[in-house]
């Protein structure tokens, strides 16, 4: 039997879609009429993670930043990655993982070398990531490419357990994406790509240009972004192994995934250990839950780009379940100044995608990177999630140096 496609496709896009048509109804009441229509509980699903994502309002309106999503070729937790992405000025990196995401892994499994190919994989691990680890092998394979070309990264990718046809294929997502985002007017032509795909001076700046890319090295924003971009898909370390969502109380890390401890070691994550993920999924041999893709974030990132806070006394709590309990001097003062920073920066943020809008809208208007209010804050904030993770990797050199001793 073939299920309509209204039936089996994420309905993120279609409830944008529905939107973007400027119908007043409920996307709920309007996607009913359809000839097959999908499950209430799924468009509900929907337009829940819609609103979570700042693409509609509480009442289910279209934002500045749905009208953008609407128009772009991408999942819109993907598309709002790569939005995050020119305003802060780290495009490439934002493309390539939403380039990543229909495509198979970059890192081969191998039976018969697993040793091999478990170390190998082993040299991009860092920053508590699977995003950034592909991010750093990803960046090794096209820089390889550039300076000895095809043949030695073949040699390159063949030593270490690397997939051409994955690498070759999201690099060309990526490059049909940056084109789509030229021509629906979000980043300027100067931005684009000279000469031929993979060209040396490209890939020195980055897909995107120089401007767009200057904090494309900043680790530390990348992780932020995407505590945004997946919202809210974010866990938080309860008790053994398991991991709690805001829907699921009983998840687990990914075996493959960087963040999978050993299992052969006394060694484990902390309570309230958190961080972000693609998506949750189980195999269908079990009911197990895994926590596919995942980055490790601090309290403070997943405060400022995670989901919606409520503050009682010392304690900020997100979307009504996850508390943060704040210890300081002045406990109460502190939880306040980093709600206060949270709202500056959502103010940043519509600032910003209205601007995207009124450049589309009129090609007069300033491009994002060329307004310097945004840049000046933006820069501040990178600088700032710098810092905040000099302090969190202090914090895991002691704890290491502690459990040796």
């Amino acid at each position: 039997m073939v299920v309509p496609e209204l039936l089996r496709s994420d309905l993120q896009e279609t409830c944008l879609a529905v939107k973007a048509q400027r119908f007043q109804e409920p996307a709920a009441h309007f996607l009913s009429q359809a000839i097959e229509p999908p499950t209430p509980a799924a468009v509900q699903a929907a337009v829940a993670k819609l609103k979570s994502l700042d693409a509609f309002t509480p009442d289910e309106k279209l934002t500045d930043l749905g009208r953008i999503l609407a128009n772009m070729p991408v999942h819109p937790s993907l598309g709002k990655m790569i939005v995050l992405g020119i305003i802060f000025r780290c495009l490439d990196p934002m493309l390539l993982i939403a380039a990543l995401s229909n495509e198979r892994s970059i890192f081969i499994k191998s039976i018969d070398g697993r040793s091999r190919a478990k170390e190998a994989r082993q040299a991009f691990a860092g920053y508590g990531s699977d995003h950034i680890s592909f991010l750093k092998a990803f960046d090794e394979m096209r820089r390889r490419r550039d300076s000895h070309g095809f043949d030695s990264l073949r040699n390159y990718a063949r030593s270490n357990f690397l997939r051409m046809e994955s690498f070759r294929h999201i690099e060309r997502t990526a490059f049909q994406i940056e084109t789509s985002l030229i021509a629906s007017g979000l980043i300027p032509k100067r931005a684009a790509r000279g000469g031929h795909a993979g060209g040396p001076q490209m890939n020195a700046a980055g897909i995107g240009g120089p401007d767009l890319n200057v904090n494309s090295q900043n680790y530390a924003l990348i992780r932020a972004l995407l505590v945004s971009g997946l919202r809210p898909n974010l866990v938080a370390k309860t008790v053994g192994s398991l991991f709690r969502s805001p829907t699921e109380d009983k998840a687990i890390v990914q075996p493959s995934s960087f963040n999978a401890l050993k299992r052969n070691t006394k060694e484990g994550y902390a309570r309230g250990t958190l961080f972000t993920f693609t998506h949750l999924a189980k195999r269908p041999d079990n009911d197990v839950l895994f926590i596919c893709e995942s980055t490790r974030v601090s309290p403070l990132v997943a405060m400022l780009f995670g989901g919606r806070l409520s503050l009682k006394g010392n304690t900020l709590t997100m979307d009504d379940w996850l508390p943060f309990s704040i210890r300081s001097d002045d406990s109460i003062q502190t939880a306040r100044i980093i709600l206060e920073l949270r709202k500056a920066l959502d103010r940043l943020l519509m600032t910003a995608f209205r601007s995207l809008t009124s450049h589309r809208e009129d090609p007069n208007q300033p491009f994002l990177a060329d307004i310097p209010l945004v840049d000046q804050c933006s820069r501040h904030l990178s600088e700032l999630l710098e810092i905040e993770n000099e302090n969190e990797q202090n914090k895991e050199d002691v704890r290491a140096m502690r459990s040796q001793g």
